[in-house]
């Protein structure tokens, strides 16, 4: 890829800014689409420039997961591991997979440690979304849509992760909320997620109870205990 031909392709889209000083997703996946396509020569080549794309925006957020996980560092080093063995063409897809749905269950069952804690949640799926795309078929498009908000949160690009983190979610929609609701309800990650992960999530949650509302988080506890 030539570096100043990248750079004019990608300035061309700069008229597309919006008023939140945001890069749309539709032009944005028309962006990196071209840049792809019209810039690396390979499958390879593409991998490792998404792998390292998306750890360059699961890095600019990790500060907000160490706040609130100061000893937790599996979600980076997840990321990190994955963009290394893509650049290196060694992935071990096998094992990445396994190492993917490890993490997602574990980000899972920490947003149902409430609100308090979606910032530093959306971090780490910052770096799920990473180990996702490294591990994707084909590296060269985003699902179609005009808007994230129209995709599932599965389809979140690591840009947008962090992005969805506060409370509330993206531009006020509550998407965040009704993420949690949505796992929270359903049982099925408590089922993925191993007994021992439960055991250090709650052991979490009673030492930043203070961060939670009490009541809404020995609710939480005692429902996922069933």
């Amino acid at each position: 890829m030539s570096d100043s031909s990248a750079v004019s392709h990608a300035l061309a889209f700069a008229n597309a800014i919006d008023d939140q000083s945001e890069l749309p997703y539709a032009a944005r996946r028309q962006l990196l689409d071209q840049l792809l396509t019209q810039h690396l020569p390979n499958q390879h080549a593409r991998v490792a420039f998404r792998g390292q794309l998306g750890l360059s925006c699961a890095r600019r957020s990790w500060s907000v997961w160490e706040a609130t996980f100061p000893e937790e560092t599996g979600p980076m080093a997840a990321a990190e591991s994955a963009v290394a063995q893509a650049i290196a063409d060694q992935t071990d897809k096998a094992r990445e997979r396994e190492v993917l749905g490890e993490l997602k269950a574990d980000l899972n069952e920490r947003l149902l440690l409430g609100e308090a804690f979606f910032a530093a949640v959306y971090a780490g799926f910052s770096c799920w979304a990473t180990v996702r795309d490294v591990l994707a078929p084909e590296a060269t498009t985003l699902p179609p849509a005009e808007s994230e908000l129209q995709l599932s949160p599965e389809d979140w690009d690591p840009f947008f992760s962090p992005r969805s983190r506060w409370p509330g979610g993206p531009r006020g929609t509550g998407w965040g909320t009704r993420r949690s609701e949505e796992r929270s309800g359903a049982g099925t990650w408590r089922r993925q997620y191993p007994t021992r992960s439960r055991k250090r999530v709650s052991a979490q949650a009673k030492s930043h109870r203070e961060c939670v509302c009490p009541r809404k988080t020995r609710l939480l506890l005692r429902f996922r205990a069933r």
